[in-house]
């Protein structure tokens, strides 16, 4: 297989197949969703895009989302969705997205959380442990206790 790998000051951005047939055209839709976040009028007729063949799901959230946001806003939170696939498995993101369109949730912030808890259930759900019983409900004056890691 034959790769064209694009590098700007030594550092690669982009690979692509290479092909030989006349006229074909590679494309990777995750090179113009930065472009097209710039630029969400152009995100409907871009080839890249078109050509894109995503899970039903997919769309039908990207209408709901024009529906709420008005077609610039839905289309910009449909990107950021997009952009997930980029280091996401595509499974994982459609689960996410087929979870927020359940639950009501329209926006990349909720599919973006919803993912997270599929990629990451055995992750305990504090940010940081108590290490100790030192501080009690209802008292206010313990709070730089927790600040400093437990009792002093």
């Amino acid at each position: 297989m034959f790769q064209v790998m694009i590098s700007f000051r030594e550092k690669i951005i982009a690979i692509h197949e290479r092909s030989y047939v006349p006229e074909d055209e590679v494309l990777d839709p995750q090179h113009y969703l930065p472009v097209l976040l710039q630029k969400p009028g152009a995100f409907d007729r871009a080839t890249p895009i078109v050509n894109w063949s995503l899970p039903p799901v997919f769309p039908r959230y990207h209408m709901r989302l024009k529906d709420r946001l008005g077609h610039s806003g839905g289309t910009k939170e449909y990107i950021r969705i997009l952009m997930l696939l980029k280091d996401n498995p595509v499974e994982e993101v459609t689960e996410a997205v087929k979870r927020a369109t359940g639950l009501g949730i329209y926006g990349f912030d909720g599919v973006k959380n919803l993912l997270y808890q599929l990629l990451e259930p055995a992750k305990k759900c504090c940010l940081f442990e108590v290490q100790s019983p030192a501080v009690w409900p209802n008292q206010v004056n313990h709070f730089d206790r927790l600040l400093q890691g437990g009792a002093s």
